[in-house]
């Protein structure tokens, strides 16, 4: 089963994930890191500073993980690449032919995934020292995550669940998600 986080920064996708860890459904599944803190660590600038090294760095990892990974869930997915790609291109950092390329990469791996779960922003941005708190970005970032959100659920209507409420609701809808999943298969 192949299971991922999506949301802007600040969403709860690494508090989720980290809640998720103890739960029995999820035994037997890898969970792995998110990537953007590894690039980051590395040096790599992130956020609205990001660059097309970066952005390169964060696709070749989502798509790595959906190929190399049987089972796993990871804190993003292959639509946060794109949607932070997006943001840095309309902001001129990234290159058309590279945006182009990352709308094909969703078009051909998105389907790849078992279930994403996707946080929207319900919760105050927080300062955490590596995501930015800077309100035009993660307005920016909101707004394109909203119409990848509808395109993706146009096409694949059961792909997506939005993930919503406190700690234990949230916890509770992934946990009947991936019940329901596991039953259907």
């Amino acid at each position: 089963m192949k299971i991922g986080l999506t949301g802007p920064h600040s969403s709860g996708k690494t508090t989720l994930l980290n809640a998720l860890h103890s739960k029995s459904e999820l035994s037997g599944i890898d969970f792995l890191p998110e990537i953007t803190r590894q690039i980051k660590e590395r040096g790599f600038d992130i956020n609205e500073a990001g660059t097309l090294d970066t952005q390169i760095l964060v696709m070749a990892a989502h798509v790595n993980n959906l190929l190399l990974h049987s089972r796993f869930i990871v804190d993003r997915s292959l639509m946060d690449g794109v949607v932070y790609t997006e943001y840095l291109y309309e902001e001129g950092k990234v290159p058309q032919w590279f945006m182009d390329y990352c709308y094909s990469l969703l078009d051909e791996y998105i389907d790849r995934y078992d279930i994403i779960f996707y946080l929207p922003p319900e919760i105050p941005l927080a300062d955490d020292r590596v995501r930015s708190t800077a309100k035009q970005f993660h307005e920016g970032v909101c707004r394109i995550f909203d119409k990848h959100i509808q395109e993706v659920q146009k096409r694949y209507p059961n792909l997506i669940t939005v993930v919503r409420g406190n700690g234990e609701q949230r916890i509770k809808i992934v946990q009947d998600a991936i019940n329901h999943i596991k039953e259907n298969k």
